[in-house]
């Protein structure tokens, strides 16, 4: 028999800030409704990597305990990622001869087989491995090659690889609060980010998505439906924070709190009201009474650090020459940018060094409607189908944590005897059943 938590699915994304789980119940490809979700703040991980196990393994039970709360339901597994400075990618290229002259997906296989075959430092282990595009006897431009005729196919294979320890410092935190990760896979945090906030004309025209979390930020470029490149940069919503604790000479607590209150990006005097702050004296950071702060001198702090990382990654892009895969724009998502105004920086910092070119810019996050609490997949966003209200956790820093549950719910769809299939079994022979019924 079926239990309710053979039903679920679990995602839980352990950050440098915060640790998220989120239960969810499959509706239909890439589609689910969220029944539950805890969150609690994190300790033990610096920048994407656990420095002490203990305390992570209680923050991890504290969120699940959460979410198993509000869902009614006990879980023991969950789908979950990493990321970190330690993690590399590339761009291969691999060959294999088709067997009967016809594309077999044997071949596809194959090809990332002999990949994930290919030597690596030890202390490096494959994370994930995404087929660019195809070439049947050196023609190029195939993206389901399977069924077309052939004696060769050569395959572009994007490939990222993370460093074995920090893989495994995960699992076991994970494996220690009494859960275990479905079918032993860490995904790759900014490639579930983008299956929760970037739209299919996004991926096929060219799109940059950077998302920028607490103490990392990171990038994927998509052009042409594919992963072109992908970066992990150190640094976010912590350096901003820290910029502001040294200018103003306030604590981290204190500058972390004026920074979500008050922090603004780009301040524009014609649009934007410039509210003022008293800032607090204390021993140890500043005595001097009566100092006051301005949002537009606030966000001169803020911008100045803003600017640093946002043309750093540009400048990463234009090194590898993918300025002109960037041609619908970029997205933004993650929780450091929340800041009002950030969209104002990014434009100017793209579309001045892109010859004044005028680049979109938008924020992207999971949408999951009030009422129901099912995420709308980014693929079927259209002005007819987006709810009128969105959920309070319809924010950008869960969208690595809905990008999870988003691809497993594909995969289960997607896989042999997956749910897609034993659907269809299962209409079969109700059909059946009724045609039985009425006719003997």
């Amino acid at each position: 028999m079926t239990s309710k938590a053979d039903e679920l699915i679990a995602g839980l994304d352990i950050g440098s800030s915060k640790i998220a789980c989120a239960i969810a119940k499959p509706l239909s490809e890439g589609t689910y409704k969220v029944v539950g979700m805890g969150v609690c703040d994190s300790v033990g991980v610096r920048e994407g990597v656990v420095i002490e196990i203990n305390p992570l393994v209680d923050a991890i039970r504290q969120a699940v305990e959460e979410a198993e709360k509000t869902a009614d339901v006990n879980i023991s597994r969950v789908t979950g990622g990493i990321s970190g400075t330690h993690i590399r990618s590339d761009n291969v290229e691999m060959t294999v001869v088709t067997r009967r002259g016809e594309v077999e997906q044997s071949d596809i296989e194959e090809i990332i087989r002999n990949v994930q075959q290919s030597s690596l430092p030890p202390s490096m282990r494959y994370l994930q491995v995404l087929p660019e595009e195809y070439a049947i006897d050196f023609k190029w431009g195939y993206h389901q090659p399977v069924g077309m005729d052939g004696n060769r196919l050569d395959a572009k294979v994007h490939v990222v690889a993370a460093q074995t320890s920090p893989c495994q410092n995960i699992d076991k935190a994970i494996r220690r609060s009494g859960l275990e990760l479905i079918d032993n896979r860490l995904n790759f945090n900014p490639l579930c980010s983008a299956s929760s906030v970037l739209k299919q004309e996004e991926k096929n025209l060219g799109v940059v998505l950077i998302d920028m979390g607490a103490a990392l930020t990171e990038v994927v470029v998509y052009y042409g439906n594919a992963v072109k490149y992908s970066c992990v940069f150190a640094g976010g919503g912590e350096l901003i924070t820290n910029e502001i604790s040294i200018k103003t000479r306030l604590s981290r607590i204190d500058a972390e709190n004026l920074k979500l209150n008050m922090g603004h990006s780009r301040f524009d005097p014609k649009y934007d009201k410039n509210d003022s702050y008293e800032l607090p004296s204390y021993a140890g950071f500043s005595q001097d009474r009566g100092r006051i702060l301005t949002k537009h001198a606030l966000s001169a702090i803020i911008d100045q650090k803003l600017r640093d990382i946002f043309e750093t990654i540009y400048h990463n892009l234009r090194e590898r020459n993918l300025r002109h895969m960037i041609s619908y724009g970029v997205v933004l998502t993650g929780g450091a940018c929340k800041i009002p105004g950030i969209d104002r920086l990014v434009k100017e910092v793209f579309s001045g060094y892109l010859g004044g070119h005028d680049i979109n810019v938008r924020l992207g996050f999971p949408m999951i409607e009030y009422e129901t609490n099912v995420f709308y997949f980014p693929s079927k966003f259209s002005t007819e189908t987006l709810p009128e209200k969105l959920a309070g956790v319809s924010m950008p820093e869960y969208s690595t944590l809905f990008g999870y549950l988003a691809d497993e719910t594909s995969r289960m769809y997607n896989q042999p005897g997956g749910v897609r299939q034993k659907g269809f079994l299962t209409n079969v022979r109700d059909m059946m059943k009724t045609w039985f019924t009425g006719n003997f």
